[in-house]
């Protein structure tokens, strides 16, 4: 594992000496549902809205010689994102509650893109990677007999607090003009967020971005 990680390390550094790093902001949406089963019972649940900003960094890692201009064929891409996640749960209080989650991340993705030219300056982007988020904070809004409430979620490892962890996949793609990406993406949680024995609750979504690229050196 170690020399794995030295190598994929030596790697990133070595394109970075030669190839052209780019850095810029992101912004978009998302809509995010929250999975869950309770001793394998399934639970309805519905997309909520949410919004991502943040930075991102390009790295390129393989450029494609054989394209009508020196473009770059393969990169890697990490960044920082504060980003929305959540769901609507009929009835998770109780019967008659519908309540709508809301979880605000401090998100790390690192996805591999590879691109493909279409025409002159416009490339396809195809993306998939991982990400990992840390909660900020969140709460549970709940809506029963036309009363609206609203409660903090806590984090932590009691039955009664939420895994402030998530870790999950990204699956994208998007294209690229000029200096700007615009991704469709989708993205699904590993991480259990509950620590209540028999029940599991995973983020999955999806995430509408556009992100324009500066040349960073």
């Amino acid at each position: 594992m170690k020399k794995l990680f030295s190598t994929t390390l030596a790697l990133l550094l070595g394109a970075s000496l030669t190839a052209q790093i780019t850095f810029g902001p992101r912004a978009g949406f998302n809509l995010t549902n929250i999975s869950m089963k309770f001793s394998n019972i399934s639970v309805d649940n519905n997309f909520k809205a949410g919004l991502q900003v943040g930075a991102v960094v390009d790295i390129p890692i393989l450029e494609d010689f054989y394209a009508i201009r020196s473009t770059d064929l393969f990169s890697i891409q990490t960044g920082l994102l504060l980003t929305q996640k959540g769901g609507r749960i009929p009835n998770f209080l109780g019967p008659g509650m519908n309540s709508t989650v809301n979880i605000n991340y401090l998100e790390i993705p690192l996805n591999q893109q590879l691109f493909v030219e279409i025409v002159g300056d416009t490339r396809l982007i195809l993306q998939t990677g991982l990400h990992l988020g840390f909660a900020l904070g969140g709460t549970i809004k709940t809506e029963s007999s036309g009363r609206t409430q609203t409660q903090d979620i806590e984090f932590g490892s009691n039955d009664n607090e939420w895994k402030p962890l998530n870790l999950g996949i990204n699956l994208g793609v998007g294209v690229e003009f000029l200096n700007f990406q615009v991704m469709a993406g989708y993205s699904v949680g590993f991480t259990n967020l509950s620590n209540i024995s028999g029940m599991t609750m995973r983020n999955s979504g999806f995430a509408f971005t556009v992100t324009y690229l500066f040349d960073l050196f």
